[in-house]
């Protein structure tokens, strides 16, 4: 069970480590504050009509990224 844990957690670490490579035009965020950078306006525009209006809604994300939806929401 250990060294299936230490493939699973050396495997996050190879995977983000090559993220950027794949997405050359969308480089890896550094900060919070560069998480958003540029997507918020188009996430509020987009996305605010389908939003719950109650804030302690659960909300489920499938998807690839940084989180930036996540971060938005």
């Amino acid at each position: 069970m250990e060294a299936a844990a230490k493939v699973a957690s050396g495997y996050a670490d190879r995977m983000y480590s090559q993220y950027a490579t794949v997405r050359p035009n969308h480089p890896s965020p550094t900060s919070l504050a560069s998480l958003l950078s540029g997507s918020g306006p188009v996430f509020r525009k987009s996305f605010s009509p389908w939003l719950l209006a109650f804030k302690d809604a659960k909300m489920l994300d499938l998807g690839c990224g940084y989180g930036e939806f996540v971060y938005f929401l």
